[in-house]
């Protein structure tokens, strides 16, 4: 029999194939990485408006280079959008909250349509934090999680001075026979992520830094206290500076080894 997918669910495998292709194990190479997203950008242009004009790396990207593909900005492909002559509104239109100066001189030139009409920064950045929860709803989420989504700023109480720092986070948090927290900056890059489950008759917290995968940090209430462990080849233990992150006491420092 066939499978059913729901929307949301094709929405998954599409944003895995966009953003990290390695977890399905495919669009091995830039070529047909940047191929698919061409294609799929031709999809929406089709479908509601727009012009594709190609997919671009950053300037100072060599376009046929596999190394460090995808894992950096500076190692991600553009997909060049222009406006189309099917699109109805320069300011109102399925692309507008993305890039959002990006047509500017051709909304500037226009006499329908004036700059004033496009949604604010703060506009684009509610709405696409909007579009990022629906891969989150709780009735199609893969394990079925009741999810949560949080914004965060900086913790203070009355017995801690108030730090100047304006830092906030958006936080999805998932709850069930596991837990899974991801922690990402206002341009949806993910800092940190952890997942708390019971291991081996123990809590068990695997912590990510970031997009690294698998896990880099393994917590465990084992051995009358917490054993830290990690098994990726790529990180290493070391000893952190004394500083506010450590509460001015000695700590270990967990990071990739050059």
């Amino acid at each position: 029999m066939p499978k059913y997918l729901l929307p949301a669910e094709l929405a998954e495998i599409v944003c895995g194939l966009l953003v990290q292709p390695a977890l399905l194990n495919e669009l091995k190479t830039p070529a047909t990485h940047k191929a698919f997203m061409q294609d799929i950008g031709e999809l929406v242009a089709k479908h509601c408006g727009g012009q594709i004009d190609g997919v671009i790396m950053p300037e100072v990207r060599d376009e046929d280079s596999q190394a460090d593909y995808l894992t950096s900005p500076d190692e991600t492909p553009y997909i060049v959008v222009s406006p189309g002559q099917d699109m109805h509104s320069l300011t109102d239109n399925v692309w507008r909250h993305h890039a959002r100066d990006g047509w500017l001189d051709h909304i500037k030139g226009s006499v329908e349509e004036s700059p004033d009409e496009l949604p604010t920064h703060k506009e684009c950045a509610v709405r696409r934090y909007t579009l990022q929860r629906l891969l989150l709803q709780e009735e199609t989420s893969h394990a079925n999680l009741p999810v949560q989504v949080v914004r965060m700023c900086e913790y203070s109480t009355d017995d801690v001075e108030q730090t100047d720092s304006s830092a906030e986070f958006n936080v999805t948090m998932a709850l069930g026979g596991h837990a899974m927290l991801a922690v990402k900056d206002t341009d949806s890059r993910l800092v940190m992520a952890l997942t708390l489950l019971i291991e081996n008759g123990v809590p068990s917290v695997h912590v990510n830094a970031g997009d690294t995968d698998p896990s880099v940090l393994h917590i465990r209430a084992a051995h009358c206290g917490l054993v830290l462990s990690t098994d990726s080849l790529n990180h290493d233990f070391s000893i952190s500076p004394s500083d506010q992150y450590t509460y001015g006491r000695p700590g270990l420092l967990l990071k990739a080894a050059y």
